[in-house]
């Protein structure tokens, strides 16, 4: 049976006069948003590597796994802005991109590719599928770029992998920079802990921007089956916002304070001064924004217990 719709990618080789001998192997798929594609390199990186652990490094732009895009939303007034934008296509130059934009403009007619990054689902799914086929379970999920250590990612990967390491501000893109000073750290310890791997790729990095001077930051190492308990303890928080915001006679009063409760939270993103979804994206801290909520009055509703929780 030769593959079918969304599978991978496959090579097919018949050689001449021999039908019989027809050849089919999958190339994983030659579509980097597809979890095919991540799927396939964790697979040959197993079969290559069985004893071995394996630390799975995400490269670009910040902000890249989000969920899948909305199409009902892709208009034409979304995609200019209302009609401030216009796409010009000339036979000299281009259209510039957005400086340090995470994510590419949707519509650009510019692109070589009619595809987004890959998605928070589509991450997920790479990774289930991986493993699902034999694949080990990687050490270190390192998340090196900008605003992708958010509880969403996190809940996402945390069945398939040991540790995250990420940086829930902008990481100044040091790329592979500092996966030198890891592997020879490692060298001469001769092995480490998945934990200790992760704290090295984190500190790394913060070395690497601190040889550069004026890049502050904030990197993050978070042991993956800990995150189903802070996934339960965010539901009870915002259980008890809701039910605030249903049943309080002042509801008003409650939206101004869970409002007012953001903006005094820690936030990693303030370019547009606003909090509006969107990427880079508007990450708040969740124990800041618990601390802050304490400092406002929700009646009999269980909120402050739940921001305690």
């Amino acid at each position: 049976a030769l593959p079918i719709l969304n599978s991978d990618t496959h090579l097919i080789r018949i050689p001449a006069a021999k039908p019989t001998s027809l050849q089919v192997t999958s190339q994983w798929k030659l579509d980097m948003a597809s979890p095919h594609t991540l799927a396939g390199l964790l697979r040959y990186v197993g079969e290559r590597h069985p004893t071995s652990d394996i630390v799975l490094s995400l490269e670009g732009h910040g902000a890249g796994f989000l969920p899948e895009i909305d199409r009902s939303q892709l208009s034409i007034r979304a995609l200019t802005d209302d009609g401030k934008n216009m796409w010009v296509i000339r036979q000299q130059g281009s259209v510039p991109l957005p400086q340090g934009s995470p994510i590419l403009p949707q519509g650009s007619p510019i692109l070589p590719a009619d595809r987004m990054p890959l998605s928070t689902p589509a991450l997920g799914r790479a990774l289930q599928q991986a493993v699902a086929a034999g694949a080990p379970k990687p050490a270190v999920v390192h998340f090196n770029n900008c605003f992708n250590m958010s509880v969403e990612v996190l809940h996402t990967v945390a069945p398939y992998a040991e540790y995250a390491v990420g940086y829930p501000n902008y990481n100044f893109f040091t790329a592979g920079a500092s996966y030198p000073a890891v592997f020879a750290q490692l060298g001469a310890a001769g092995t480490a802990s998945s934990a200790q791997l992760a704290e090295w790729f984190a500190l790394a990095n913060r070395d690497a921007l601190a040889a550069k001077g004026n890049h502050p930051t904030a990197g993050s190492v978070v042991q993956l089956s800990a995150v189903h308990q802070v996934v339960e303890r965010i539901d009870d928080l915002a259980d008890a916002l809701l039910a605030a915001l249903r049943a309080s006679p002042n509801r008003a009063g409650i939206v101004t304070n869970i409002r007012d409760a953001i903006i005094k939270a820690q936030q990693y993103d303030t370019t547009h001064g606003d909090f509006v979804l969107e990427a880079p994206d508007e990450l708040t801290d969740i124990r800041s924004l618990a601390l802050a909520l304490k400092h406002f009055d929700f009646g009999t509703f269980q909120v402050h217990a739940a921001a305690d929780g």
